[in-house]
């Protein structure tokens, strides 16, 4: 997952994202799945499917997308955010998956 949205448009600060990066925000950000927030789409997604997740917060839904495209499917996470990042890695590499 990567964090350079700042760099790549620096008017476009983390400070900028509409409902903030407050930890009561971030908290909810990380109980969200995709089987919730992207339902609709889910059917639509099969392997070996690559997927751009822009804004992907906590990475949540990021990780289920990505076990939803296994064995040969992959996904991107990427955020404005150096510590969502940093947040979405840490949640991706406790599930072991190698297609994130």
């Amino acid at each position: 997952m990567t964090g350079r949205g700042s760099e790549i448009f620096p008017e476009k600060s983390p400070e900028k994202y509409t409902h903030g990066h407050h930890a009561s925000v971030v908290a909810a950000h990380a109980v969200r799945r995709a089987s919730e927030a992207a339902a609709f789409v889910l059917p639509q997604l099969k392997s070996p499917m690559r997927l751009l997740d822009f804004g992907c917060g906590p990475g949540t839904i990021t990780v289920d997308l990505a076990e939803h495209l296994l064995p040969d499917g992959s996904v991107v996470g990427i955020d404005t955010s150096e510590d969502l990042i940093e947040q979405a890695r840490e949640y991706a590499s406790s599930k072991n998956l190698e297609n994130l």
